[in-house]
């Protein structure tokens, strides 16, 4: 029968280790590793046609991780490495997470950006009382104002530790705007792969005022020039 992508994938791989095992490395969306495994011809089959986090268990043998504990995985990518005795695996996880410890890496605690976008679609789907982002998720008007506004503190930011204070500011509220909008983190890096790769190009330079600021400029104009009028006939 026609070989399928999995079987593809096996055929290309090679192995040195007397068990003919794969070593495998698990990382999320943004390349954080969460786990190392083993997988073998049979388990890259069965992982690819399923499109699940399922690997060799050198106890179990074939094992789809997340079964019993809930913390699933779905395939998004298999990558082979240089040599094509080793793969990595690029899934979206479910659950407390990779490790038996109930973190989400057998490496390290969740951080970065991952963890703040995480925490964001938590709320918006399971909204806290009295939480800031439940309102900036509820308030238009609120969320752009707050971005234009850490947006112009970042500009005006002097010292590192100002620029990298006042970007992570500006990044959350970005942040919550993307998880409003229903955008992950991995739809706008492959914005910005899709980006680089183009081999025209705008010249770069700053688009005109929106019609809103421009305005909002022209009535803060007028209203000092108001207040100039008053001063003078008083």
């Amino acid at each position: 029968g026609a070989l399928n992508l999995g079987d593809t994938v096996a055929v290309l791989m090679r192995s040195d280790r007397p068990d003919g095992l794969y070593t495998t490395v698990v990382v999320d969306e943004q390349g954080v590793a969460l786990g190392l495994v083993y997988s073998d011809d049979a388990s890259i089959r069965a992982a690819v046609t399923r499109g699940k986090g399922i690997y060799h268990s050198r106890r179990r043998g074939l094992w789809e991780k997340g079964l019993t504990s809930g913390a699933t995985q779905d395939l998004i990518r298999v990558r082979m490495d240089c040599d094509r005795d080793a793969l990595q695996f690029v899934v979206h996880q479910h659950g407390a997470g990779f490790c038996h410890l109930n973190r989400r890496s057998c490496w390290s605690e969740d951080a970065g950006l991952g963890k703040l976008m995480r925490t964001l679609e938590s709320r918006r789907d399971n909204p806290v009382a009295k939480s800031y982002t439940n309102r900036l998720l509820n308030d238009d008007a609120l969320l752009q104002s707050k971005l234009l506004e850490e947006a112009q503190e970042l500009v005006e930011a002097k010292t590192q530790s100002e620029v990298a204070f006042e970007c992570a500011d500006l990044m959350y509220f970005a942040a919550v705007y993307l998880v409003k909008a229903g955008v992950s983190l991995s739809d706008v890096e492959t914005n910005l792969d899709n980006k680089s790769r183009r081999i025209r190009r705008r010249k770069g330079d700053a688009k005109p005022p929106s019609s809103v600021v421009v305005a909002a400029v022209a009535d803060a104009a007028a209203a000092v020039q108001d207040g100039n009028n008053s001063k003078s006939s008083s």
